[in-house]
């Protein structure tokens, strides 16, 4: 990867994370309100889970961007990867490597937002009981060991049809949290898990996809053509079913009859 496509990375790295900032500051979650006898998880808790998560975030959709790209966009034989979609499994390796950490410190900061202690004042009896009784805390883990496995058979995949699997398993792993999240609670449950789970793997491959496809531009290569058609295809795709799946996890309002009133 040349210097210029570093630098790019970096910029839109900082860009993101000062987004996050601004957000945090402007919407008062930077700061709090100290009210007597309700503990607080201290600053760090404050700031790092946030980050941690925007970490996780990205590292998650930069994995399935590489992939994709590896697996799918470029021009491969039938069975190994070419030597530039081998470079682009590897970078997958090291976003995977990145949201293995990203998750485990989403994991820590969580456990300490929900008990209000510290990070640091957490014992290990109390992690484990957090990851092996509490929805939330099970889920991380399984998200953890998954990005992990990833990160590690990413870095030696050498064929078309193992690199089309490790995608397949990291969109898996964007799914355990939707099991914990507010659509598990909703009325249609079975809808609204399926359309969230939809919305999620419809969004990561466009959005990573696209974040591919600019890279693979700024680093010139001469295949860019048959890569940005071979994207544009399912990327309208993928972007219709991000909004029919969005459509199907949201809330609906049902017309009152007569019984109401």
């Amino acid at each position: 990867m040349t210097a210029r496509t570093y630098r790019l990375l970096l910029a839109a790295t900082a860009i993101a994370g000062a987004a996050l900032a601004v957000g945090l500051v402007v919407g008062g979650a930077a700061t709090t309100v100290e009210i007597a006898g309700l503990p607080d998880a201290g600053t760090v808790t404050r700031w790092g889970l946030p980050v941690a998560r925007l970490g996780a975030d990205l590292s998650a959709v930069t994995t399935v961007g590489m992939l994709l790209m590896a697996a799918v966009l470029l021009p491969s034989t039938k069975g190994p990867l070419s030597p530039e979609a081998r470079g682009y499994a590897r970078l997958a390796s090291w976003a995977a490597l990145s949201w293995t950490g990203t998750t485990a410190l989403t994991m820590l900061f969580t456990l300490s937002d929900l008990l209000a202690v510290p990070a640091t004042g957490l014992s290990g009896t109390v992690i484990v009981s957090f990851v092996t009784t509490i929805p939330q805390g099970t889920m991380l883990p399984l998200v953890l060991i998954l990005s992990g496995c990833v990160a590690g058979y990413a870095r030696g995949v050498v064929s078309v049809h193992g690199t089309a699997g490790l995608l397949a398993v990291t969109l898996l792993t964007l799914l355990p949290p939707v099991l914990t999240g507010h659509s598990a609670s909703s009325p249609n449950h079975s809808m609204a898990i399926t359309g969230l789970g939809l919305h999620l793997v419809a969004l990561a491959l466009w959005t990573g996809g696209l974040a591919a496809v600019t890279v693979h531009a700024l680093r010139g290569r001469a295949d860019l053509a048959l890569a940005a058609g071979r994207f544009s295809r399912p990327g309208r795709s993928g972007s219709f079913s991000s909004s029919f799946s969005r459509r199907a996890g949201s809330p609906r309002t049902r017309p009152c009859s007569s019984a109401c009133t």
